[in-house]
């Protein structure tokens, strides 16, 4: 069997479907790639054991293909060949690739003698299928991502809540996208929605068997399954938070306010928790280092009902959800004794207050 290719066509492929492979020591099935010719479609499938991924290609010449190679070796070697095509032949226990040079690669193969194969998943793709548009699956992995929990210390927080309005939160963040995917609530884990970028500008077409769902967008395929934790995601008290009134409002320019905020986070301390004083007075928004010995003030485009107000954040938290943000202009919601919120566009993003010996709450 062999198979001539665009080197440029197989290099988007591959840079593709190693995003898919979680090279999980422990599961040697998630650091392997299969690469398979059927009826001139060439099809990249990669799993981190949980959810898999296909790049394909279309009208592709050639007789039925099929290999499967460790992924980390065949993408460095891949995206270092600089012929204009990469010839794939088989032999009979490795892959020869030929393209400035000559190269093995051992096949992997089953205790039987013949060539690993990835579990099938079977999937009923039944009804009109469930658009995500590009704009939600960027904010998704932008502004939510920036809030979602890091660690396992509650795993349901790991995952992307889908319900009226899309929610991430590690307790200390949260972030609300207002924007309704599905028609009931889904828990969805951050390993499958970090492969929706994979999709790029088209938008996705989803489609749900049980637990299952398929994202079909592009030459693209994923399929994954819902995170089994839907009743431990603290919904009510997220949603409580994100609904609730802040008396007190100033507008700002978002990439002054970011780029204020790089510059005095060289000034802070983790002795100090990384804090910064945020001062609004009636001249502006002043952002003070906990040393005194930095700070800049930032004019308002807008406020409402401005009252003076103290308050002390952890400035590298603060900084990672504002740079996640993508509007122009952000609408600071202050007043509150233990957290700050944050509004552009659909999104509402709220900061955990520190508490301060001098007074700031």
């Amino acid at each position: 069997m062999k198979l001539t290719l665009s080197t440029v066509l197989l290099q988007d492929l591959v840079d593709k479907a190693i995003k898919g492979a979680s090279q999980n020591k422990m599961i040697p099935l998630t650091s392997l790639l299969e690469i398979e010719l059927k009826g001139g479609v060439l099809t990249l499938t990669t799993t981190d054991a949980t959810n898999t991924l296909k790049v394909f290609a279309r009208e592709i010449k050639g007789g039925d293909f099929r290999v499967v190679v460790p992924v980390d070796l065949f993408y460095k070697l891949v995206s270092k060949v600089t012929t204009e095509h990469i010839t794939l032949e088989l032999k009979e226990n490795s892959l020869e690739v030929v393209g400035n040079g000559t190269y093995q690669l051992d096949l992997l193969l089953d205790e039987d003698g013949t060539l690993v194969k990835f579990p099938e998943y079977e999937f009923k793709e039944e009804g009109e299928p469930t658009k995500l548009k590009p704009e939600t699956v960027k904010t998704l992995l932008t502004s939510n991502k920036a809030a979602l929990a890091q660690t396992m210390e509650n795993p349901a927080l790991t995952g992307y809540y889908f319900g009226d309005q899309v929610i991430t939160s590690d307790t200390f963040k949260i972030c609300g996208q207002a924007e309704q995917v599905f028609n009931k609530p889904t828990l969805l884990p951050g390993e499958l929605v970090d492969l929706l970028s994979l999709c790029g500008d088209f938008e996705i077409d989803v489609y749900r068997d049980g637990q299952q769902l398929l994202f079909k967008a592009g030459n693209v395929i994923i399929h994954g399954w819902e995170l089994d934790l839907l009743s431990e995601f603290p919904v009510e008290a997220i949603s409580s938070y994100l609904n609730q009134d802040f008396p007190s409002m100033c507008k700002i320019n978002r990439r002054s306010f970011m780029e204020a905020l790089d510059r005095l986070a060289l000034f802070v301390s983790p002795y100090d928790r990384n804090g910064v004083y945020l001062t609004f007075t009636d001249k502006g928004l002043q952002i003070v280092s906990k040393q005194k010995n930095s700070d800049e003030l930032l004019p308002y485009k807008e406020s409402k009902n401005f009252k003076d107000f103290v308050c002390y954040v952890d400035i590298l938290m603060l900084d990672d959800q504002v740079s996640a943000q993508t509007g122009e202009d952000l609408e600071l919601w202050y007043g509150h004794e233990t957290a700050l919120k944050m509004v552009s566009g659909k999104v509402t993003q709220i900061v955990a207050l520190l508490l301060d010996e001098e007074g700031a709450v």
